[in-house]
């Protein structure tokens, strides 16, 4: 891209929207409306060399799909497809190309597309945050806690009788819900930022869990990825505005046991040289912290009962387990908030912001919408909690009134 440095131009092409991630669009126009990579940076806040490789990289992924207008590429290539060979014949020194365009499905590999998403996630240098300035209580710890999110999964209202959802929707239902309630949540040195599993629908190209149960899935796996990745650091770097240090635990569910890996893997890469960031190892399924008077426990829920866990965290934590009065185990998998106390520990479940896909309304199955903030006080217990629950869907109801319209237009034309 060329570098216009002094001139406030507006050159963005609209037609590289459809090729790029939120953050590759935002630093895109950022560049062309400033000017300069440089004045873009320092307007987002973000390294000049984060807004250099994150345009470099929307033209390649343009450029792969056929359009790259500077080369005389235009013709774009169906979904699923890429550009295999390209022959062009110039008549005259400016005439227009006679292009003869080969398409075939693309067969990039799996590393190759991991790759890809590695580069989407760190296309932006890690900037560092500001301490909060401030009184932060040391006895407190916010505990955000986010239920299976399922980024990733297709849900169409008329099926579900629920609201529409797909990977977009995903993604802003989480931003929303987390800013919110780091917002309310007390000011603290130390917080805690839990995945409690579920936060990709599927973990690889073929839109099924790993036991082969077949699922209904937006987009393709290396841009949820990527949104899983960028949506996690964007409540990361949230809560380090308002906390001075963030904890981080992912757990491995039953529709992203790799995924979940490799988001954890790549927070742990991105925030290597942050130290006020740490984020617990994924490799195991069973999550264990301490703080003060407290024992946490963290894993997915579907493979084992709450009253094994309660013994588990007894056999594998029995000194912490000693020392603590207050034990929690925090789980996902039903969707429904529970909480149940066996012998000393309370095994709680969360509920999601993501509605019921096909599978579970034509089971029966559904549940409330909403994301917690866990507060505990070193000490003395759990000192508050806060929950947003999801706004209902007003532009769906007005699909809906708008569906009804049309229909009683074709009755009344019928008769």
């Amino acid at each position: 891209m060329t570098k216009h440095v002094g001139v406030k131009l507006t050159l963005i092409d609209p037609n590289l929207e459809q090729y790029a991630t939120p953050k590759q669009w935002e630093y895109y126009c950022a560049w062309e409306e400033t000017g300069s990579s440089h004045k873009a940076a320092k307007a987002l806040g973000v390294s000049q060399s984060g807004v250099v490789r994150a345009a470099a990289a929307l033209r390649k992924t343009a450029a792969r799909r056929g359009y790259a207008p500077g080369n005389d590429f235009t013709h774009q290539t169906a979904p699923g497809f890429t550009i295999k060979r390209v022959s062009s014949y110039y008549k005259g020194k400016e005439g227009d190309p006679n292009q003869w365009v080969i398409q075939e499905q693309e067969k990039a590999a799996q590393a190759e597309k991991l790759k890809d998403f590695a580069e989407g996630l760190i296309e932006t240098q890690a900037v560092k945050t500001k301490k909060p300035k401030g009184y932060a209580s040391k006895d407190l710890l916010p505990s955000l806690i986010i239920g299976d999110a399922h980024i990733g999964m297709l849900a169409w209202r008329r099926e579900t009788g629920g609201h529409d959802f797909d990977a977009n929707t995903a993604v802003k239902d989480l931003i929303e819900a987390a800013e919110h309630l780091i917002a309310a949540a007390p000011s603290a040195e130390n917080a805690l930022l839990v995945d409690v599993g579920d936060f990709l629908h599927i973990d690889d190209f073929k839109s099924m869990t790993p036991n082969d149960t077949l699922l209904d899935s937006d987009s393709r796996y290396p841009r949820l990825l990527k949104m899983a990745g960028m949506v996690m650091r964007h409540i990361i770097n949230r809560m380090l505005r308002k906390f001075k240090n963030v904890t981080v635990i992912i757990a491995r569910g039953n529709h992203n046991p790799s995924s979940a890996v490799a988001v954890a893997l790549m927070l742990d890469f991105f925030y290597d040289k942050e130290p006020r960031v740490t984020v617990l190892e994924t490799a195991g399924t069973f999550h264990y912290m301490e703080f003060g008077n407290h024992l946490i426990g963290v894993n997915h829920g579907d493979k084992i009962k709450a009253a094994r866990l309660v013994s588990l965290m007894a056999r594998d934590k029995p000194k912490e387990w000693g020392r603590t009065k207050f034990r929690h185990w925090w789980v996902g998998h039903i969707h429904h908030k529970k909480a149940e106390e066996i012998d000393g520990c309370v095994v709680e479940s969360f509920n999601t912001l993501a509605p019921r896909d096909a599978w579970h309304a034509a089971n029966g199955y559904g549940a409330g919408q909403a994301m917690e903030l866990i507060t505990l006080h070193k000490e003395k217990g759990q000192h508050s909690r806060s929950i947003y629950n999801l706004p209902d869907k007003e532009d769906e109801q007005e699909d809906e009134q708008e569906d009804e319209q049309e229909d009683e237009q074709e009755d009344e034309q019928e008769e």
